[in-house]
């Protein structure tokens, strides 16, 4: 992450099991293209070749070996302090993820540091996204559309955007001091039947 920032550009993050739908070959995209030049792009874990097509697998080892300038890629499992350092470090987080409905612990991670994310359009990190105002909302998760969002965010932007957020509302949703309200509720809800015949 340090050789990503030591200009000062800003940095967008997706880190986790780069998995297709990921949406991580699109940040390539707009690397690959210079679509966004005033951004770099971090890819940080583990890159499964499975669903990838000849072409993209090749775009991925060219993005390992440094062919994009603006592309930088850790890969490898990372510790859970590695993965928070990571966020911490990034100025955004991408979570622009397609057919992703289940929850996102990058999202809560990225709420954690006071980190702005891109969401996907649906399911659980866009309704949290929404709802906690935690950045932007892509519509379609096209390249273009992310290449432009990206363009029409700056250093101010960011900044403005990491101060207004409800970061602590999503934080306290997830804080351990919450989890026997939330056992209680579902235990409650779900009492079995103890009536005797």
């Amino acid at each position: 992450m340090a050789s990503a920032k030591a200009d000062g550009v800003p940095v967008l993050l997706s880190t986790g099991v780069m998995q297709r739908r990921k949406g991580f070959l699109k940040m390539v995209q707009i690397a690959e293209q210079n679509l966004a030049p005033n951004w770099r792009f971090v890819l940080s874990g583990v890159f499964p070749p499975e669903g990838l097509s000849d072409a993209e697998r090749e775009r991925v080892r060219w993005a390992m070996e440094g062919r994009f300038s603006s592309v930088f890629v850790h890969e490898g499992l990372l510790s859970e302090p590695e993965i928070n350092a990571e966020i911490a470090a990034s100025d955004l987080v991408f979570l622009g993820y397609d057919d992703w409905y289940q929850s996102s612990n990058v999202l809560t991670r990225a709420a954690q540091w006071r980190r702005p994310v891109i969401s996907c359009s649906t399911g659980v990190p866009a309704e949290r996204t929404r709802r906690h105002r935690l950045g932007w909302m892509l519509e379609h998760g096209s390249v273009d559309e992310i290449a432009a969002l990206l363009r029409s965010i700056d250093a101010d932007t960011l900044e403005r955007q990491s101060r207004l957020g409800d970061y602590a509302g999503l934080r306290q949703q997830h804080d351990v001091a919450e989890l026997p309200k939330t056992f209680a509720s579902v235990l409650n809800d779900h009492k079995p039947n103890r009536s005797v015949a």
